[in-house]
C-alpha cells in the first residue's frame, strides 16, 4: 500500500483492488443508478474554479467527486476537509484514480481548497 500525505485532512491510497481500480471503486462501476447525488457545491467566491467538481454523489457508504480529467495531480490536487463538526480534526481515507476522487466515508459537510490554498468549494450533503 502506497499513501501519499498533501495535508493534515487528505490521504491519497494508491492501493488497487481485485479490478485494477483503487480499493472502494467496484461500487461505483456496479450500480451507478443507486448513488444518491444530493449534493450542493458552489464556490465560496462566486467565481467557478478550473478545479471544480463536476459531480458528487453517495452510495450510503462512500462519496464519489467526479473532475475534469488532469485536475487530480499528486501534491497539486484540491484537499478536502471536514467541516461538519468545527471543534474536531478529521481525516479521510481518498482514493484517486483519474478524475474520480473516492472518500471511505459520507461526505456531509466539506470544503475543498484549491491547489494553491486560496480558492475554496463548499459542500453539503442534502440527501434526497
Amino acid at each position: 500500500m502506497k499513501t501519499i500525505i498533501l495535508t493534515a485532512a487528505l490521504l491519497i491510497s494508491a492501493t488497487a483492488g481485485a479490478s485494477g481500480l483503487p480499493s472502494g471503486m467496484d461500487a461505483i462501476v456496479a450500480a451507478p443508478s443507486q448513488l444518491d447525488d444530493g449534493y450542493v457545491y458552489q464556490a465560496a467566491n462566486g467565481n467557478k474554479p478550473d478545479w471544480m467538481p463536476e459531480s458528487i454523489k453517495t452510495d450510503g457508504q462512500r462519496t464519489y467527486l467526479r473532475f475534469h480529467p488532469g485536475v487530480l495531480k499528486p501534491y497539486n490536487s484540491p484537499s478536502l476537509l471536514d467541516v461538519s463538526k468545527p471543534s474536531e480534526t478529521s481525516v479521510w481515507q481518498i482514493s484517486i484514480n483519474g478524475g474520480l476522487m473516492v472518500v471511505d466515508a459520507v461526505v456531509e459537510k466539506a470544503m475543498l481548497l484549491g491547489p494553491g490554498g486560496h480558492e475554496r468549494v463548499l459542500i453539503e450533503h442534502r440527501p434526497r
